[in-house]
């Protein structure tokens, strides 16, 4: 059961707030009336002017230009406020941006608040004696309790796999390896247990399990095949978290000039931020090494046990307290989200999953960009936005919960830190009453800011205190999540060689699904792209690949025109639409007429067993199901005296239990007699007399508005245990 903030496991592509800034594009400085830049005038605004340059990577910067048309988003914004809380001692939140959006009201806002005093600021953390071992995070805790349960699980693995065309020097990447190891605690420990309380003890010098492999020639698709095969087989290997520290890195030689890179680190120690880190300073020490120039690195002030202790220092009592009533009061009543799926979900979830790629237009890309931009939004809002109206369309529900990763670094210090920082925010999107997107927008906006506002409060706690009873056939409090790639690490590949993702269905999904979205230019991956993990104990691929269709189409709607009300979008292609409109109403066909339904069905049955043949909400019935009940139900009806060409009444309401009725009474040789709840009992009794039907199939929620019946009344709910009696054949 999954109660932690993952990400996707086998993509090369971090989450929005999980990866260290890049350079952006940056928009053209807005001037004076005379043509020339306004600078910063105060000392405020040249402190800023240095963070900001520094982050967006953007040179000099007018202090009127916005922070959000210099290529800003939500990351970056937490980086400059870890910046400023470092710098200034003064904490300020998402929404400072948006309230305060150029570099001259950012500056205004930072000296009222040091007038102000009004932050009272985080402890501060410290570097813990390195002797013994130290307390887990909380994410760990839940990491921990998580591989206890299925120490096999590759859902909690995080993978990177590239190939890297050209020269390769496999023993100055060894010697990288083992100095990027040295460089972080997180990747020398171990877990165990003293005093029966599990810690984590950092180890100074573990052999990393390095795999070499070494595929023969063959032709392009059976070599890519085995490629794919054996990256799966080192993302499905399961770690032993207690005696070795839980990462390895294999080298795969394709050729003499090609080899791919696989690294496969569990959750417990590493996160998609971190793989930004471990895979930039690999590459710098690996070409120091090839070129005979060392690469010193900054020290790192802190390691990942200084976190962990902070962490449980300083969440606690009345800063835990409030983050709670916050959460506790945002998820009031929070519905699971009903999904139709293709296949009956499983009673212990099983983290089975597929993987759909789809690439999108840079047109489409760009139009959401403009969306973002002309409405104080970023483009995380506009996209999050489309999904949360897609599966309101999908659910006919108007209340969607959808889970979104961050990325749990505010603080300048923790920055290069390999570790798992990530948590998981439940956003509650409230799509009712028609809003135009625009204003389904502004609804976003704000719930965007006010979670990101309170994001501190690790999700494990939150699933520990608000839910109860726990249901081992999904995650709790969400079972779908969204994560978009704003800002993704784009580290330089080693000298005289190229790098290139390498993708493959690592067949586990964490969550029933979960889309993650690429609109910024990768070096990888130089067109918006859309990736989309499913577990494919509930659905198929061709499902996901028309769902991922769908958000595109109401991607390309709401970005061309934003003003329309939510319920004049359509899902639909023109190809669907051709299909429901012409090609499903075009119903001549030849038909068995010496055939009766139920044979029909049988028939249908004995083709697809396993296929779902009804549904009612959350409940569902596969083809042979459905067969077996109602061979039960027939046996059943026989033995209480049905006759062919009998009328047996079905006074039930529209759920699975009428389709068992209907179907049994029609195998036991009866015919069914609809008696609908909503009609007037009078009427009811009638139909009853008139028919001469002698037993009526019910429900016990139903028997005391049911008319007035002289024969056998069974209730398919309460009598269900003596029908089950009876064959299945």
């Amino acid at each position: 059961m999954n109660h932690s903030a993952i990400e996707p496991s086998n993509h090369n592509l971090p989450p929005i707030s999980e990866q260290p800034q890049q350079p952006h594009l940056v928009s053209e400085k807005t001037e004076q009336e005379d043509g020339r830049p306004q600078f910063a005038q105060t000392q405020t605004e040249q402190l800023l002017t240095e963070i900001w340059a520094s982050v967006l990577e953007c040179g000099s910067v007018d202090r009127q230009q916005r922070f959000f048309d210099l290529g800003g988003h939500s990351l970056s914004a937490t980086q400059v406020a870890s910046r400023i809380k470092h710098v200034m001692d003064i904490e300020i939140s998402l929404a400072d941006f948006f309230n305060a959006p150029t570099l001259a009201e950012l500056a205004a806002l930072l000296d009222s608040r040091r007038r102000q005093d009004v932050h009272a600021g985080l402890p501060p953390m410290v570097a813990l004696p390195r002797a013994g071992s130290f307390p887990l995070s909380f994410a760990q805790e839940r990491m921990w309790f998580l591989y206890q349960f299925a120490p096999d699980n590759a859902a909690y693995h995080v993978s990177s796999s590239y190939l890297i065309e050209g020269p390769f020097a496999v023993n100055h990447f060894q010697t990288a390896l083992n100095m990027v190891r040295q460089r972080h605690d997180g990747l020398r420990t171990i877990f165990n247990y003293e005093n029966q309380e599990i810690r984590q003890l950092v180890l100074e010098a573990p052999e990393i399990d390095f795999r070499q492999y070494e595929l023969a020639e063959s032709d392009a698709a059976d070599s890519e095949a085995r490629l794919h095969d054996l990256l799966r087989a080192e993302l499905g290997e399961s770690f032993d978290l207690v005696n070795k520290p839980g990462w390895r890195v294999a080298v795969i030689k394709v050729s003499d000039e090609k080899h791919v890179i696989s690294t496969v680190m569990h959750h417990i120690i590493f996160d998609q931020w971190s793989a930004g880190i471990f895979r930039t300073e690999l590459f710098a020490i690996y070409d120091g090494l090839r070129a005979g120039q060392p690469v010193v690195l900054e020290p790192l002030e802190l390691q990942y046990p200084d976190f962990a202790g902070w962490q449980r220092d300083w969440l606690q009592g009345e800063t835990e307290a409030a983050m709670l009533a916050y959460w506790r009061d945002q998820l009031d009543g929070l519905a699971t989200l009903t999904f139709s799926t293709d296949y009956t979900r499983p009673p212990v979830q099983s983290y089975n999953g597929g993987l759909v790629i789809r690439e999108l237009t840079r047109e489409l890309g760009d139009s959401v960009q403009r969306l973002a931009d002309n409405n104080d939004m970023t483009k995380f809002m506009v996209t999050i936005a489309a999904f949360s109206l897609m599966l309101q369309k999908y659910s006919d529900q108007f209340d969607i919960p959808v889970g979104v990763p961050v990325a749990n670094r505010h603080r300048l210090e923790v920055e290069p830190i390999i570790g798992t920082f990530v948590n998981s925010l439940v956003l509650r999107f409230n799509l009712d009453g028609d809003p135009t997107f625009i204003e389904l927008l502004a609804r976003v906006r704000e719930l965007t800011l006010d979670a990101y506002a309170n994001q501190e409060l690790p999700f494990e706690k939150l699933v520990s205190e608000l839910v109860t009873t726990r249901d081992f056939s999904r995650t709790p409090l969400f079972q779908i999540l969204f994560n978009m790639v704003n800002a993704p690490f784009d580290p330089e590949p080693p000298a005289g060689t190229q790098t290139e993702a390498v993708e493959f269905d690592g067949n586990v999904s964490q969550f029933d699904f979960s889309f993650t979205v690429l609109l910024d230019e990768y070096r990888e991956y130089p067109n918006p792209v859309i990736f989309v993990d499913y577990c494919t104990d509930l659905f198929d691929h061709a499902t996901m690949v028309r769902m991922v269709e769908h958000y595109t189409q109401l991607l390309e709607q709401v970005t061309a025109d934003p003003n329309r009300p939510l319920s004049a979008y359509t899902m639909l292609t023109e190809a669907e639409r051709v299909q429901l409109v012409e090609a499903w109403n075009d119903t001549v066909a030849p038909y068995p007429d010496s055939s009766c339904l139920h044979e029909l069905f049988a028939a249908q049955a004995a083709r697809t067993p396993d296929k779902i043949a009804v549904t009612a909400g959350e409940r569902s019935l596969t083809y042979a199901e459905l067969d077996r009940r109602s061979n039960q139900l027939a046996h059943f009806l026989q033995a209480k005296g049905v006759r062919p060409d009998d009328f047996v009444g079905l006074y039930i309401r529209r759920d699975l239990d009428m389709v068992v009725g209907l179907l049994g009474i029609l195998k036991s040789g009866a015919a069914y007699l609809p008696l609908d709840p909503s009609f007037p009992a009078d009427r009811l009794a009638y139909m009853l007399a008139d028919s001469q039907a002698p037993l009526v199939l019910s429900e016990e929620k139903l028997l005391e508005f049911a008319p007035p019946f002289d024969g056998d009344m069974v209730c398919l709910d309460r009598d269900w245990e003596q029908i089950a009696g009876f064959s299945a054949a």
